[in-house]
């Protein structure tokens, strides 16, 4: 199992050399590699959550954590930052979505990351409602987010999802590694080992876009674990198991009394320098296929609409709705000269019309900035 805190016991030995001491004194310190937080967090219940990143980061490498920066430099964790879809030849993750989040390992280059230390190259992190929930949720809870995986993925890759026990503090490491093999591809693994050692078959060969679930639940008064990845392209889990029950906080058999919520979510090992993230969520209760990206689907009353005299007044009300619930927050329309036409906020497209046959477009955004389109033809006489 690859140590946590494994890359500052390396980076320790540098320090100890130039500033003097023992590495084994700086080691002691190593702790601040795993995220954590400076102080004690007023949440006391997981808040569910969904981050397609339309117009920030958060919760990812919050202000005042006491963490040290996500820079990308030296013993830091690495960057994230949003990108228009599209970025590199990426695209969106589903219909309408304007944008996600590309992450990248510190230290790492194009080439892979230039050290074999544990960690040495390493990702951003998201602490949830603080870090520091001491309860487990009485349905469980499931986490899910999306990211952009090649089968040419230059290094190794593991994402990680950390269980606290009921003080609020760390109790476990719940890892899904992607690692190169040899021919071509990366092989899956998961659970509490963040390993590919003995990684010989290939379960991803087609770069897109993939599902990570961690869904925890309580069972009998114990707490398992169900992982699994699954491709958003063809619907198809290319990996999925569950983790020996009941799944184990500071070393016991984890229960719904000694288990806490999640503290973070953090990609302990990212060996290249960009990896795409998109559909970053959390739910109450057990979602075995995680959360869906988010998609608006819009409607009209009718496909075509004939006014029989130019200059009538005419009213339209169209429809949307988001996948996740999210609200509709606006509509823009979009036609050609001379339509005679606007829409309000709520979806009711109105005017006096002239005559004119053309389509008329009217799209739908929501709170998270995804988009939905409809169309109708409009023919006045």
């Amino acid at each position: 199992m690859r140590n946590p805190i494994g890359k500052f016991v390396v980076v320790a030995a540098a320090v100890a050399a130039v500033f003097g001491g023992s590495a084994a004194a700086l080691a002691a310190n190593a702790s601040t590699v795993r995220p954590h937080v400076a102080a004690s967090t007023s949440a006391t219940a997981l808040t569910p959550l969904v981050q397609e990143f339309s117009s920030n980061t958060s919760p990812f490498c919050p202000a005042g954590s006491g963490n040290v920066p996500c820079d990308g430099v030296g013993t830091d964790y690495g960057t994230i930052a949003r990108a228009p879809s599209g970025t590199g030849g990426v695209p969106a993750l589903a219909a309408g979505e304007p944008d996600y989040a590309v992450t990248s390992g510190s230290n790492a280059t194009a080439t892979g990351c230039p050290s074999t230390a544990s960690e040495f190259c390493t990702g951003p992190y998201a602490l949830y409602d603080g870090g520091q929930l001491a309860t487990f949720p009485s349905s469980g809870f499931t986490v899910t987010t999306d990211l952009y995986l090649t089968p040419a993925e230059p290094g190794d890759i593991t994402a990680d999802v950390s269980l606290n026990n009921n003080d609020g503090q760390y109790g476990n490491d719940n890892f899904i590694n992607f690692c190169p093999v040899t021919g071509g591809g990366l092989a899956v693994s998961a659970g509490t080992m963040e390993s590919c050692d003995g990684a010989t078959t290939a379960q991803i060969t087609k770069a897109g876009w993939y599902r990570l679930v961690w869904d925890f639940t309580p069972d009998a008064g114990n707490v398992t674990l169900t992982q699994n990845v699954t491709s958003e392209a063809t619907g198809y889990a290319v990996w999925s198991g569950e983790l020996d029950a009941p799944v184990s906080v500071n070393g016991v058999n984890a229960t719904t009394a000694n288990t806490g919520g999640p503290g973070y979510f953090w990609i302990p090992t990212e060996d290249v320098t960009s990896l795409p993230l998109s559909n970053f969520a959390v739910q109450l209760g057990s979602y075995p296929g995680g959360n869906a990206p988010d998609q608006v689907k819009a409607t009209s009353p009718e496909a075509r609409i004939t006014v029989s005299k130019a200059g009538k007044y005419l009213r339209v009300r169209v429809h949307a709705v988001s996948s996740d619930g999210t609200a509709i927050t606006g509509w823009t329309l979009r036609s050609g000269k001379p339509s005679g036409l606007a829409i309000t906020k709520s979806g009711l497209i109105r005017g006096n019309v002239r005559k004119q046959r053309q389509t008329i477009t009217a799209t739908a955004t929501d709170a998270n900035g995804v988009t939905g389109s409809v169309s109708f033809r409009l023919i006045v006489r």
